[in-house]
């Protein structure tokens, strides 16, 4: 629903962030492998490798997708790029927890003491998504209550057709979604949401790194060897 200057930068962001996080993934999943075969894990631990790539994947279609397609020109699609972007972004952070826990009970060498403040943060931010998403389910219930003629398909055509022809009273709030206190309470949870999903994909090249020094170690040990 964004205009001019501020579209072009929202899906100019969507897609720098889609690209980098495609550039980064195969990396972290391939790092989470390593640890897997190191440590001799059970099959449920490669399968939920693999589902945090999928899920990955997900995220990453969501933001190239949310880029070209603007609530006001198709709600449908938007909302369900969104979906994808928040639902996987929530088990990536989850999964990525679940797997930090088994791979912490089963580390027994120097490599992996690397990055402790983000290995602390990752419960945090799982529970924090958990917690923002009934947040927000919340919010848009107490919408639909104080207006539930917006969320019909009546409701909804007029919110469409005034984003499209008087976009600065929609952003003002005078009119529209914008005009329920529960909906602007709402739109802070889903930017709180936006940033722990953004801090809990940060926390994940924890793995990257344990990886590198494990790596760098077994070469030292090797060249110790051979010397």
């Amino acid at each position: 629903g964004l205009h001019g200057l501020s579209r072009s930068l929202f899906m100019t962001g969507l897609l720098v962030s889609a690209i980098c996080l495609t550039l980064a993934l195969p990396h972290v999943v391939v790092a989470r492998t390593m640890f897997i075969r190191v440590f001799a894990l059970p099959s449920s631990t490669k399968v939920l490798n693999l589902s945090l790539l999928l899920s990955g994947c997900i995220v990453i279609l969501g933001l190239f997708g949310l880029g070209f397609a603007p609530w006001d020109e198709d709600l449908d699609v938007h909302l369900l790029f969104a979906e994808c972007i928040f639902l996987g972004g929530f088990w990536w952070a989850a999964g990525s927890w679940l797997l930090f826990h088994r791979f912490h009970r089963a580390a027994d060498y120097r490599g992996w003491c690397v990055s402790p403040l983000s290995r602390k943060v990752q419960l945090p931010l799982c529970l924090l998504n958990a917690a923002t998403i009934a947040y927000v389910t919340a919010c848009f219930a107490g919408a639909k209550a104080e207006d539930p003629i917006m969320f019909e398909q009546e409701g909804l055509r007029k919110l469409l057709r005034l984003a499209l022809t008087d976009f600065p009273a929609y952003c003002e709030g005078k009119q529209g979604l914008h005009a329920l206190t529960w909906i602007n309470w709402a739109a802070l949870g889903e930017w709180i949401y936006c940033l722990s999903l953004m801090l809990g994909l940060l926390a994940s090249v924890a793995d990257l790194e344990a990886h590198n020094a494990a790596a760098a170690r077994s070469q030292i040990v090797s060249a110790d060897v051979v010397s």
